[in-house]
């Protein structure tokens, strides 16, 4: 859906074309770490952050950059 701006008429620049593509990109990034971590406190209360989840186990809504940080 986002490549549909290189494909629309309407007399503007490749160039700014590509910025509002990428500028786009990272807004729609942004919001879905947003709604992860939204996700992830109403499923996982601080209370209850202290007892891990079983090494192995899937869950929905995972907290993505804690496996990222040593």
């Amino acid at each position: 859906m986002g490549l549909l701006v290189f494909v629309a008429k309407g007399g503007v620049p490749v160039w700014q074309r590509a910025v509002y593509y990428v500028l786009n990109s990272l807004i729609i990034f942004s919001v879905s770490i947003g709604t992860n971590y939204v996700g992830v406190g109403l499923t996982h209360p601080p209370a209850q952050q202290s007892n891990p989840v079983e090494p192995g186990a899937r869950v929905f809504f995972g907290d993505w950059l804690r496996v990222l940080t040593p």
